[in-house]
């Protein structure tokens, strides 16, 4: 087993410009590793410049504000792409 992402959001819809927490759990992953926001642009999953860590309990959390209106669908990846989250779904109004 590679390893898992667990991942939600603390608010399913938002304002533009509003912040979005998503936090959640890993297994198989180990402390300190390094986790990047994705999300769905035209297809294709592109790498947004948000990071953090796992800790040492396994857990993280990231913050990310949106400012295009729509639905924005993101997910957790490991840095190095080996280990991601399901998509979560955000609607921005």
């Amino acid at each position: 087993m590679v390893g898992s992402i667990t991942v939600s959001a603390d608010h399913k819809t938002v304002r533009h410009g509003q912040s979005v927490t998503f936090a959640g759990h890993v297994k198989g992953v180990k402390a300190g590793t390094t986790l990047v926001l994705q999300h769905r642009m035209n297809g294709k999953w592109t790498t947004l410049r948000t990071t953090t860590v796992v800790n040492r309990n396994g857990n993280f959390s990231i913050r990310r504000a949106f400012t295009a209106k729509g639905n924005e669908t993101v997910r957790v990846v490991t840095r190095d792409g080996k280990v991601m989250s399901s998509p979560v779904s955000v609607k921005v109004s």
